[in-house]
Parts: structure tokens; C-alpha cells; sequence
């Protein structure tokens, strides 16, 4: 029986722990028990998750010896845990003797602090990876990867990539067929490819409180299929294009023409997601005449062409 282990502690994320947690069951539901699971913490009494759940350890961490897997999920109390010397040593014996560690999300943070390799390659949720670079500045953090390996070493993005983690880890483990049914059964995809920037707030410039800005911002999600060129845009806004530029990057961190290409992407990615039709006419909706300009565009963002990601998003 391959032995996984919980790390459980104040402040966890709950999904950081249930999504993997479940698709291990799930494995285990369809594979004999090939997974034997355990949830540990640094005692036995109760804690509480970041969302107010309720959690209790079935053992503490001084009690754990040859494992195969130790996973440690992130959240607020991964990014904030301040543990003590006992604990710290007891972290690092338990991730030293594991066969695998895997963080979840911003357990990235603890695995930083329990990994004997100090220039780990690791990824993380996006919104936090230069936290954890300013923190850890031996490691290599990429923002961009959905989960990575180094060595015995695994880290996921964000919460949900934990299960893509799961299932990745399930396949090598045991079988893809096992991998497919556990992806059936938690209504998820098998495999999903491309990297963070699918999934982070590009679009949070429409919190600017710039009303030149917010005017803009409106023009472009209205006319996407339209002429959206700096020049169009500066004549729009009563400007000129060094100063549309200039604003553009005060506010939202971007030139113009890279903010509207990230949202005409966004805006394809969740046509294709929702709407599947011919790539082409999703080409044509977001203000492309070639599709060959749309597909490297698409592939710009999202590192994968538009045919991969409506393949593998839409496999299941």
C-alpha cells in the first residue's frame, strides 16, 4: 500500500487538501486501496481551516516514519505559519524520509522550508509566486507552470491544480485508465495543458480608477471584433498615442496593444470553453481576419494553439 500523508495546520486551504485528498480516494475506489490515506498535524486537537472548517488529525507528525507521500497543501496559514524549532525539525524528518512531497498551491511556502534541495525548481499560485521569490530568493519559481517536478520534489499552481497534480501523480502510480475514472468521477479533466496565465487576473485593470482608462476599457470589451489599434484607441480616448501608452501603463501595468490582446484571448479561451463552435468564427468574434494571426496570438498567451487547448479541455 503506497502510504499518502495530509500535513493539517491552522489556516489551511480546504480545496488545497479535499481536491487531492479525494481524488486518492477516488483512485482508491477503483484500484483495490491502492493508496493507504492519513491526515497529520503537529497535535491532534482541532483546527480550523482558512474558510472556518473544522479539521482533527488522526495523528501528529512526531508519530510518522517511512512514508511514500507527504502532501502539504497551502493557505493563509502556509504563507503565515510561524512554526517552532520542534516542529520545523520534525517537517523537515518527515520530508527527508518521504519517497515524494508534493505542495499544493501556497504549501509551496513550507515546502521551501523543509526541502533539502535549497534551489528548488517550484511553482505556486500565481498571485503569490513573487512573495515566495522574495522569500526564498535560492529558488527558482515558476508562476506560469500548472505543476512541476524536481526530483522528488512536485508543486502545483493554484488550488484546483492540485487535482491536476492528483491525477498526473495517480497515472504514474498506477494507470491512465485509473487516472481517466478518477477525472470522470470528480467531473474534471484529465489533462490540462498551457500554463497560470489561462487562469490569473490579467483583466484587473478594470478596477482603474482612471476614468480615461475605465472609458477605454469599456470601448475595447465592446468592439472586439473592431478596429482596436493604438491609434484607434488614442483618437477614442482624445489622446495621443504616447500618452494612451503612458497612462495604459501606469494603470494597468501594460502597453495598450498587450492589454487588448490578453482580453481578445481571454474572451476566445471562454468561447471555446462555452461555446465550441469552428475556431475560425472564434477568430472572427474576438477582431481577427487570419486565423493564423489568432492562432499565434492564442499561443503567446497560453502557450498552446487554439486546437490543443479545445482538445484537451473538452477530451472529457
Amino acid at each position: 500500500m503506497h502510504k499518502v500523508v495530509f500535513l493539517a495546520f491552522e489556516g489551511i486551504e480546504l480545496l488545497d487538501l479535499s481536491g487531492p485528498q479525494t481524488a486518492f480516494y477516488e483512485a482508491n475506489c477503483v484500484s483495490n486501496n491502492f493508496y493507504g490515506l492519513s491526515l497529520c498535524g503537529f497535535s491532534t486537537e482541532v483546527i480550523r481551516s482558512e474558510a472556518g472548517t473544522q479539521i482533527i488529525p488522526d495523528i501528529t507528525i512526531h508519530e510518522l516514519d517511512e512514508i511514500d507521500t507527504l502532501v502539504i497543501p497551502g493557505g493563509k496559514g502556509a504563507r503565515l505559519l510561524a512554526l517552532t524549532n520542534d516542529e520545523s525539525q520534525e517537517l523537515k524528518r518527515v520530508a527527508q524520509q518521504a519517497k515524494r512531497v508534493v505542495s499544493i498551491c501556497t504549501g509551496a511556502f513550507l515546502l521551501a522550508q523543509c526541502s533539502e534541495k535549497k534551489s528548488l525548481n517550484i511553482t505556486t499560485h500565481w498571485a503569490y509566486a513573487e512573495k515566495l521569490k522574495q522569500s526564498y530568493p535560492a529558488l527558482n519559481v515558476d508562476e506560469h507552470e500548472l505543476y512541476t517536478q524536481d526530483g522528488k520534489y512536485w508543486s502545483s499552481a493554484g488550488v484546483t491544480a492540485g487535482i491536476d497534480l492528483s491525477l498526473h501523480l495517480i497515472e504514474q502510480d498506477i494507470s491512465k485508465e485509473v487516472a481517466m475514472q478518477v477525472s470522470k468521477a470528480m467531473v474534471v479533466y484529465l489533462k490540462r495543458s498551457g500554463s497560470q496565465l489561462q487562469f490569473s487576473d490579467i483583466l484587473s485593470a478594470q478596477h482603474s480608477k482612471n476614468p480615461v482608462i475605465i472609458s477605454v476599457i469599456e470601448h475595447i470589451s465592446n468592439n472586439l471584433e473592431q478596429d482596436l489599434s493604438v491609434n484607434a484607441l488614442a483618437d477614442k480616448a482624445c489622446l495621443s498615442e504616447r500618452q494612451l501608452h503612458r497612462l495604459f501603463v501606469q494603470e494597468t501595468g501594460e502597453a495598450p496593444a498587450a492589454f487588448v490582446e490578453k482580453y481578445r484571448m481571454n474572451i476566445a479561451k471562454e468561447l471555446i470553453l462555452n461555446n465550441p463552435t469552428h475556431l475560425k468564427s472564434v477568430a472572427l468574434n474576438v477582431g481577427f481576419k487570419s486565423y493564423d494571426g489568432f492562432r499565434r496570438a492564442f499561443e503567446r498567451q497560453f502557450k498552446v494553439s487554439p486546437q490543443q487547448f479545445k482538445s484537451l479541455f473538452l477530451a472529457n
